[in-house]
């Protein structure tokens, strides 16, 4: 009886802890900065985002894996690690490095089109971990913005 006490316990403290760690909100995107572009030795973009955690806990950013669409065609990718404190109820900013695909329609189509004055649609879509006590959880991520340049 002892033994099935343990695993009775074990599996409240794990409902408990789903429960609790079900509820993590998405970081709030408040913007980018330090947005830079090398395309030597391959293509990558890197930049500061600038988020918000409305969240009550303070959590621990893990990973993310994030694909970056413009006007709906993949045009980079977000594929980090990281060990980031992230403090309940603030802002904080991280660094990125984005996989850039210079494919016609991808990145270089988006370009002309915000050299010439048009808005564009940029959708980030994909997902951070991050640990609430420990416990790993998967906040998805779904932004669109439209981005422009002027003359």
């Amino acid at each position: 009886m002892r033994a099935s006490g343990r695993i009775v316990w074990l599996l409240l403290v794990s409902a408990l802890l789903n429960q609790a760690c079900g509820k993590v909100k998405e970081f709030e995107y408040r913007g980018v900065s330090n947005v830079r572009l090398n395309v030597m030795p391959k293509p990558l973009a890197s930049a500061d985002i600038r988020l918000f955690n409305p969240n009550n806990l303070t959590v621990r950013l893990r990973e993310a894996e994030i694909s970056v669409l413009v006007n709906g065609k993949k045009a980079g990718e977000v594929v980090q690690q990281f060990d980031v404190v992230v403090p309940r109820k603030s802002d904080f900013t991280v660094p990125v490095e984005i996989a850039v695909s210079l494919r016609e329609g991808g990145l270089m189509g988006a370009l002309g089109g915000m050299l010439s004055g048009k808005s564009i649609p940029v959708q980030l879509t994909g997902f951070v971990k991050v640990l609430v006590h420990g416990v790993p959880v998967k906040i998805p991520v779904d932004h669109i913005e439209e981005i422009r340049m002027g003359k």
